[in-house]
């Protein structure tokens, strides 16, 4: 074995040169611009920051972005000692380790696991739910009878596929279950919906759920995140709505940009289990698109009392369509419902980093959770049932950048793909203020979403990162952004509420 100086730049690790410094080598690309001959360690069955000499491949690297080098230190050995040394560690860690098979001599699997500091982030002692594999889980039972929901549409049995489709989906997605789901068909293609409505922390969720659709569903379905208008039909559930149609009161607002604060009229029903606000909001989906709705619409709220300047749901359409069509706004894109602001709290409540912040979000009850501890009770709710904590990745703010928005762009971005793409967290939004920046997230599964943090540690530990992941009622375990994800007492007094 061999320790060799080593940096980390798109995706890969690379050696220093024998006898090079770091910070002339590095400065070296931004003068000269030319390509280096360099011994690349590769991660094939290994983990960073230990290599396997036999897996290294001297390759030619052209370096376009000198300021995204991140310095590092490994170790090279050979595959007998690296394999040697995890076997001693399988032997030592993994009995009691529900994922074990009990072979210690077989170390499939292991490789991409268990690092050689012998810290197993996947290990599970008790084995609980996964909001990720019950998703996975979910598409499996559909994709199973997918072609008899396509059947039951085919003879207008609506109602009946989205039975169908709770009941497969009910022992997977715990409460979230019982949020709407509607069926369609359109032409040839048959349409999947589910909706939070109106609530932005189940936008997010059902978001996730919809990215995870496998391509044996999707080859005949289309599967929204949301009603779509000109592809939801609304059908009553509880009462007929169009019967004493609401009526609608709308005021223009600015916020980061022009809003529409909206009240709807809604008429009492004397049905027994009617729900007329329930119907009101999927007869505004009908007619104005749930996504469409999310981006033009800050607060939706309801009244049974007559009182001047309501008019009828034409106006509510019309609104809508003139203000996204003046910003240039697709309903349909996931930044139409970001919202930006600059917390402010009532004396005697503190905020996550201090003061000055510019928080940017994608579900405002998440963001006032996290920042000013504003308490949310579906949230804490999910958060439990699904075993879905909240991650937040705090760090430094980069230094002396060029173009510091575009490197903050960068960093957020980067920290986050390893979660979204594998299915292990969904963005919930940023903060940046002060001194620090934080990213927040919900984290559909833990052990792993840390285990692609940890591939990350040049960057995290340039930056000085710690990772909070808050459980249900507020409580808080860190970790500091290094290879071992290493446990904290608490945050830095940086990341402490002021």
């Amino acid at each position: 074995m061999r320790h060799v100086q080593a940096f980390y730049y798109n995706g890969e690790y690379y050696a220093l040169p024998e006898g090079a410094e770091w910070e002339p080598f590095r400065r070296s690309f931004e003068q000269r611009g030319e390509s280096r001959h360099l011994l690349r360690m590769d991660r094939v069955h290994c983990l960073p920051p230990w290599f396997v000499e036999e897996e290294c491949t001297l390759t030619e690297l052209y370096i376009e972005e000198p300021e995204h080098m991140f310095p590092t230190a490994a170790e090279l050995m050979s595959r007998d000692e690296y394999d040697d040394r995890l076997h001693e560690l399988v032997k030592a860690t993994c009995p009691g380790c529900k994922r074990f098979g009990g072979n210690a001599d077989d170390l499939t699997g292991h490789h991409e696991e268990m690092p050689l500091d012998g810290t197993c982030i996947l290990r599970e002692d008790d084995p609980s739910y996964c909001f990720r594999a019950g998703v996975h889980s979910a598409w499996l039972k559909l994709v199973k009878v997918e072609d008899n929901l396509r059947r039951m549409i085919d003879l207008g049995g609506y109602e009946a596929a989205e039975d169908c489709i709770r009941e497969a989906v009910r022992p997977h997605f715990g409460p979230l279950a019982g949020c709407m789901i509607a069926v369609e068909k359109v032409g040839e293609r048959y349409a999947l919906m589910f909706s939070g409505q109106g609530s932005s922390v189940l936008r997010l969720y059902m978001d996730f759920i919809v990215r995870m659709a496998p391509e044996e569903f999707t080859a005949h379905w289309d599967v929204y995140s949301y009603l779509p208008r000109g592809v939801y039909q609304y059908r009553p559930a509880t009462c007929d709505i169009r019967e004493a149609p609401p009526q609608v009161k709308v005021t223009r607002d600015l916020y980061d940009r022009p809003r529409l604060e909206v009240t709807l009229l809604v008429q009492p029903s004397g049905a027994e289990g009617a729900a007329p606000h329930a119907e009101a909001y999927r007869w505004a989906c009908h007619l104005i698109g749930e996504d469409r709705m999310l981006a033009a619409v800050v607060s939706l709220s309801y009244q049974d009392k007559r009182s001047e300047g309501f008019a009828p749901m034409q106006l509510l359409v019309d609104e809508v369509d003139c203000l996204l069509a003046e910003l240039g706004i697709d309903g349909d894109a996931e930044e139409s419902y970001q919202v930006r602001y600059m917390p402010r709290t009532r004396k005697g409540r503190l905020l996550r980093g201090g003061s000055g912040q510019t928080v940017v979000t994608r579900s405002l009850e998440i963001s006032n959770l996290l920042v000013m501890n504003k308490p949310n009770d579906l949230l804490e709710h999910l958060t439990e049932d699904m075993n879905t904590p909240l991650m937040t990745i705090a760090l430094d703010l980069p230094a002396e950048a060029e173009d510091f928005g575009a490197e903050c762009s960068w960093l957020l971005n980067t920290l986050a793909a390893p979660l979204t793409e594998t299915d292990c967290g969904k963005l919930a939004g940023y903060a940046i203020g002060g001194e620090r920046m934080y990213l927040d997230l919900i984290l559909t599964h833990r052990k792993q979403g840390l285990m692609h943090l940890r591939e990350l540690a040049p960057i995290l530990m340039a930056y000085n990162a710690q990772i909070g992941i808050r459980a249900p009622g507020g409580q808080y375990s860190w970790h500091r952004g290094d290879w071992a994800m290493t446990p904290m007492d608490g945050p830095m007094p940086a990341d402490r509420p002021q």
